[in-house]
């Protein structure tokens, strides 16, 4: 019954014939109590993820195609961040979300474990952002968290990633200085057991911007130097390419900067920064 399903397209339809928006959605109200029985997030999976509900629900078996079905469907709904409005990414998430629990909690072939961790975790982390994006601070810390112990069976530098974009989370959701280095450095720790440089990177900034704003500029500034290396070295075939860059930790160096009051020092990274985020854009925009 989600988007792309044939009740959808017919929905669409009674629109154009002249039928209220008020009339469409009492009918849609109706059909999925009707249809769903109280399941109905499942219901809203776009056409050809069914086999996934009939994996949940034990009639029918995981694979590989359907994992990689759930996994073009967060990276569709992730495309989406910044071009679409959040309320309409958070009810296309929301079917996601609920399957990823259940496949979670499904038996499941020794072989599915590594890649099902990380597209239920991807999932729940796509859902944590667009909800921390409006400004639901509860249900993404809740995701996050769930994103974390889903990806117990996935790659080291995957639960980096998560970590590194929870530690942000706690700290502009509480203003929790403390809380948010805790998460920061067990990315640290993490990141040091993966193979990516460019993941090690990232935990490094975060951790020196946490040590920044506790004034601690020793530390934060040990840290800086860790991720300028990992930037700087060989970065080929890194599982996480294209999440973390010079610019990126120019930023990262400048907000340091800033936190320990000094500005002069500041703004030149800061303006490096900057200048790199906009040559991204302009490249977004001719792809586009």
């Amino acid at each position: 019954m989600g988007q792309g399903s044939d009740f959808d397209q017919v929905m669409d339809l009674i629109v154009t014939w002249g039928g209220s928006a008020e009339r469409v959605a009492e009918i849609r109200d109706l059909a999925t109590r009707a249809a769903t029985s109280g399941h109905g997030l499942l219901a809203f999976l776009p056409p050809g993820l069914e086999p996934l509900v009939s994996a949940v629900n034990g009639k029918g078996h995981l694979t590989m195609g359907g994992v990689n079905a759930l996994d073009a469907l967060v990276a569709d709904v992730n495309g989406q961040v910044g071009g679409a409005p959040f309320a309409r990414l958070h009810l296309a998430m929301a079917p996601a979300v609920e399957i990823s629990r259940r496949l979670m909690a499904a038996p499941r072939s020794e072989h599915l474990r590594q890649p099902l961790a990380q597209v239920t975790a991807g999932a729940f982390m796509v859902a944590a952002r667009i909800a921390f994006e409006a400004r639901d601070d509860d249900t993404s810390l809740r995701l996050y968290q769930e994103a974390v112990r889903a990806a117990v069976d996935a790659p080291a530098w995957q639960r980096t990633a998560m970590n590194t974009s929870r530690a942000l989370v706690v700290l502009y959701s509480g203003r929790d200085v403390a809380a948010a280095r805790a998460v920061a450095d067990e990315a640290v720790r993490t990141a040091g057991r993966s193979e990516s440089p460019i993941m090690r990177a990232r935990a490094h900034a975060l951790q020196a911007e946490m040590a920044a704003r506790a004034g601690q500029s020793d530390h934060a500034f040990a840290a800086l130097r860790l991720a300028w290396r990992d930037v700087d070295g060989d970065c080929t075939d890194d599982p996480a390419g294209g999440r973390f860059g010079a610019g990126h930790l120019d930023g990262f160096e400048g907000v340091c900067n800033v936190h320990l009051g000094r500005g002069a020092e500041a703004e030149p990274h800061l303006v490096d920064a900057m200048a790199a985020l906009c040559a991204v854009k302009r490249l977004l925009i001719e792809w586009r």
